[in-house]
C-alpha cells in the first residue's frame, strides 16, 4: 500500500512538472502594436504595446537591453519605447526566473501619413466621409499608435454643386464641422474633396504640416 502511494505521488509530481513546462512552452511575447502580431520589430519613438500570451493569471516582469519598459494596469501588458536601432533582447521573467527569453529588432518606422477615419482608399461616398468624421494620423505598420495632435485642416471642394465662396472652408482640430458636413452632403459622384494644410503636433512639441490628399466621392 505504502509503494503504491508513493508511486502514485511520484506520478503526480511529474504530471504538474509536465504541466509547468507546458504552460511556460505556451507563453511567448507579441508586439501587439504591430498590425503583424508575429512579427519580431521594434517602432522606434512609437510607444509599442507588448502582450504576453499563455497565461496571464500571474505577475510578470519584462526588462531589456536598451529599451525602456513601463508596467501597466494589466500584468500582462507592457509599454515599450526604445531609441536605439537594432536587435534588443527581452527578458520575461516570474518570480525572478527567465521564461521567455526574446530578440526583437527596432526599426525606424515609416514616415506618418493622414488619413480620413478608417477610410484607406481614394474614393467614399459622401456618406462615408460624414461618418467618419475625423483626420488620423498613422504609420504603414501600425493603427492608433503616434502621439499627434491635428490641429487643424484645409478643406476644399472640387465640385459644380457649390458657389465659389463655398467651396474651401477652414477646420480647426481634428473633427469635421457641421457646416463641412451640410457642404459634403451636396456633392455628388465624381465630385473631389481635398484635404490640405494638415497641421500637426508630434510628441517633440513641433508643428509640422502632413501630406495632403485627395477623395473622390463615388
Amino acid at each position: 500500500m505504502k509503494l503504491w502511494n508513493a508511486h502514485y505521488m511520484r506520478l503526480i509530481v511529474l504530471l504538474i512538472i509536465f504541466a509547468c513546462l507546458h504552460c511556460h512552452a505556451q507563453t511567448t511575447l507579441l508586439n501587439r502594436t504591430s498590425r503583424r502580431v508575429d512579427s519580431n520589430f521594434v517602432l522606434r519613438e512609437v510607444s509599442n504595446v507588448f502582450e504576453v500570451t499563455g497565461s496571464k493569471n500571474v505577475k510578470w516582469h519584462l526588462i531589456a537591453k536598451h529599451a525602456e519598459i513601463t508596467a501597466t494596469d494589466s500584468p500582462w501588458l507592457f509599454k515599450v519605447e526604445s531609441s536605439r536601432l537594432g536587435p534588443d533582447t527581452f527578458f520575461l521573467s516570474r518570480n525572478g526566473t527567465v521564461i521567455v527569453t526574446k530578440i526583437f529588432n527596432v526599426i525606424q518606422p515609416s514616415p506618418p501619413y493622414a488619413h480620413w477615419g478608417i477610410l484607406k482608399k481614394d474614393t467614399a461616398t459622401k456618406e462615408e466621409v460624414i461618418a467618419n468624421r475625423r483626420m488620423i494620423i498613422s504609420l504603414r505598420e501600425c493603427d492608433n499608435c503616434l502621439r499627434f495632435t491635428v490641429f487643424g485642416f484645409t478643406i476644399k471642394f472640387i465640385t459644380d454643386q457649390l458657389p465659389e465662396y463655398q467651396k474651401t472652408i477652414n477646420v480647426k482640430g481634428y473633427e469635421l464641422t457641421g457646416e463641412a458636413a451640410s457642404l459634403i452632403a451636396k456633392l455628388t459622384h465624381g465630385d473631389k474633396i481635398v484635404f490640405d494644410r494638415i497641421l500637426v503636433e508630434a510628441r517633440d512639441a513641433r508643428i509640422r504640416e502632413m501630406p495632403g490628399f485627395t477623395l473622390v466621392i463615388r
